[in-house]
């Protein structure tokens, strides 16, 4: 009976053993995938560092948005125009008069 019980223990190490292989063949499958995953990843990664750097930092869109604020309006710009031709235009008026022009 103990050669019978020895066969059975040395049948079942073997179908562990077998099993043991095929798990170990998955794994190696799977290590195989998650490798090429994490290789794509990395392409991704460097792709959006890329990007990443062509963009505006907030410190520059900050710089930009207090030149833009600094700027004059339409309204300011179209006031400041037409006094000057006002006052270019009573200097004419005022100096055409002093020459004796009429």
């Amino acid at each position: 009976m103990s050669d019978a019980l020895a066969e059975q223990r040395l049948a079942r190490l073997e179908q562990d053993g077998r099993e043991f292989r095929e798990d170990i063949k998955g794994i190696r499958g799977e290590i195989g995938a998650i490798r090429a995953d994490q290789a794509a990843m990395r392409a991704d990664m460097a792709f959006i560092r890329g990007r990443l750097e062509m963009l505006a930092t907030a410190a520059d869109v900050a710089w930009v948005r207090g030149r833009l604020e600094m700027l004059p309006s339409t309204w300011v710009m179209l006031t400041g125009i037409i006094g000057g031709q006002v006052a270019l235009a009573a200097l004419l008026i005022g100096a055409a008069r002093l020459l004796g022009a009429h």
